[in-house]
Order: C-alpha cells, then structure tokens, then sequence
C-alpha cells in the first residue's frame, strides 16, 4: 500500500512540474541593487568613476553640481577642477557633497576654493578679497594653506574631524573662552593641544596632523 502512494505521489509531481511554467527573471522579480555611496535613489543605474580607495561617485551628481557652477559664473575648466577636487575631498573624509564646494562632514562644513581663486567662499556671492577667516563664534576653522587661505573646515559640533591635507595652513580657534583644540596623529592620538580660545596659527604644520577635535 505504502508503495503504491509513494508512486502515486511521484508520479503527481512529475505531471505538476509540467504544467507550472519556469519562474523567469523579469523585470518583476528582479530586486534592484543598493544604491551607491554617493548615487541619489530614483537616479540612471549609471555607472560612475571608482576612487583608489574604492567610493564610487555617481556622474549624474557630478554633472548637475558642474552645472550649477557654471551657472553661478565658473568656466568650464574651473568648474570639471573644482567637482574633480570635491570628490577628492568626499573619498579622504567620507563626507557628502551638497554644493558645487561644499561637502558636509557631520558636524562641520568643508568649502572649497575655486580653482585660481586665494579664498574659499559661498558661490552665491562674489568673489571674495579675504578669507572665510572671521570664523564665527563657536567655531573652530582649519584652513588648507596659509593665512587662512584655501580650503577650509568649519567646525561647529564637538566631533574628530578628518584633514585631508599635508601642507602648511593655518587654523583659528574662536569657540568658547578656554576651549582648547586637539590635534592628532594617524592612530588618533592627541599629540599637540591648542591654547584655549580665543587662538590661532597662520602658519601651522599639516603634515603630521590627521585628525583635528576642536574641543
């Protein structure tokens, strides 16, 4: 009798197999892959330009930032230099770009300095003839060259914040009266503090520095 069923199932099964057509891979069941870093959700699947360290930067985004600076008056040269230099700037910090020059580190706002250009600036206003250098209360700002010159990171929240560069720069320490700046080597460890605020250096050594907690 047992073996009768067992036939009998076998045998259903293999009718039943015949008659469900094979599940294909439709547009319907295919699931779309994860975004990329930097690739706005709804944007082309496009593939974008890969960073030695692996980000991925998704071209539609690079485009639209290159229109808007050429919209708000960069040559065609300054505006390809300055994306090229922001996405330079994205991969070393992990931070995001929300302008043509700006990218958002959490906690503090990275400007760029318009190629030809000695100061970094909003570039919805004109060109300017000093620094972002004022460095308003509360803040901590690094600059990437001297005299408070080219790119700068405006700290405001309490955070280790990456610099990117090696060159020699400056830095201005305009936070709360005592506040004192730590500046770290590549393991994070606090190798240099800085006077307490009100402070600053227009000739400071990037070299070594890797991290900077502005408070």
């Amino acid at each position: 009798m047992k073996k009768k069923l067992t036939t009998g199932l076998m045998a259903f099964a293999a009718i039943a197999a015949t008659l469900t057509p094979p599940v294909t891979a439709t547009a319907a069941h295919r699931t779309a892959p994860a975004a990329q870093s930097g690739q706005v959700s709804g944007a082309p699947a496009t593939t974008g330009s890969v960073t030695a360290d692996g980000a991925s930067t998704a071209p539609g985004r690079a485009s639209h930032f290159m229109s808007q600076s050429r919209n708000l008056g960069l040559t065609a040269a300054q505006a390809r230099a300055l994306q090229t230099e922001a996405e330079a700037n994205v991969a070393r910090t992990g931070g995001t770009q929300v302008a043509p020059n700006r990218i958002d580190l959490g906690g503090a706002i990275m400007t760029l300095a318009v190629p030809g250009e000695k100061y970094a600036r909003d570039l919805t206003q004109p060109r300017s003839t000093r620094a972002l250098a004022s460095c308003a209360y509360g803040h901590m700002c690094a600059y990437k060259d001297r005299n408070y010159t080219g790119n700068t990171i405006d700290m405001l929240r309490c955070a280790d914040y990456r610099i990117p560069w090696l060159t020699r720069g400056s830095w201005i320490n305009n936070q709360t009266r005592g506040t004192r700046a730590r500046f770290m080597s590549s393991d994070r460890v606090v190798r240099w503090t800085s006077p307490g605020a009100y402070s600053s250096d227009p000739n400071a050594d990037w070299s070594w520095v890797h991290w900077v907690r502005n408070c």
